[in-house]
């Protein structure tokens, strides 16, 4: 898996759609954990 840092959003653009939906379940996952 790719870092995301120092990463833009024209970079972005480079995932596939499934990085990008593993990177948005991870995000909602740690957000959820937080609480």
């Amino acid at each position: 898996m790719k870092s995301l840092q120092h990463t833009s959003f024209k970079t972005m653009l480079q995932y596939t759609p499934e990085e990008i939906k593993y990177f948005l379940d991870l995000a909602a996952k740690l957000k959820a954990d937080k609480k």
